[in-house]
């Protein structure tokens, strides 16, 4: 069977790529809840740049691979991040000072119920691979966090989904 019409194979030699098949976009069928980190480690508002480098230095733990850390009040309102580079900096300039100080205090952040296409534009046009997710309450709760890695174990478990219905197609 013919792949290409003969208007396509013609498109095709001038290097165009012209889809046979119309799907949805992926990113835009999953919201950023399906793929999001539920419990993400978290640290306090009093927490000193020192003890939570001392957490991310130790081998083996949780703590080890992170590379955002949300920073949120008690009742787990989003009141900040911070990355490894702000940690490191700040632990040369200034190790005893509290997290708030040293993070972001004003992060971009998204929704559970957007779409992963929306996190990742986000994602793209700010420059960031991490995003936490708050609820639309005046001072937001973190619910999450979204990260690259969430998203690209999504695209791969569509791919080898495709890979699968094609195999069964073929057969």
């Amino acid at each position: 069977m013919m792949r290409d019409t003969i208007m396509t194979e013609k498109l095709a030699r001038r290097g165009l790529r012209i889809p046979t098949d119309y799907e949805p976009d992926f990113l835009n069928t999953l919201s950023v809840a399906d793929v999001m980190e539920k419990n993400p480690l978290t640290a306090g508002p009093h927490e000193t740049v020192v003890e939570l480098t001392t957490r991310l230095a130790t081998p083996g733990s949780p703590w080890h691979d992170v590379r955002l850390v949300p920073i949120t009040s008690p009742d787990n309102v989003l009141l900040g991040v911070i990355g490894r580079a702000d940690l490191f900096a700040a632990l040369e300039a200034s190790p005893d000072i509290v997290l708030p100080d040293a993070g972001v205090d004003s992060p971009v952040t998204i929704h559970p119920n957007a779409a992963l296409s929306d996190a990742v534009d986000l994602m793209i046009l700010n420059g960031i691979g991490r995003l936490p997710v708050v609820d639309n309450s005046a001072e937001p709760k973190l619910l999450g966090l979204l990260t690259r890695r969430a998203i690209f174990d999504a695209k791969r478990i569509q791919l080898e989904s495709n890979q699968i219905r094609t195999k069964k197609q073929i057969e």
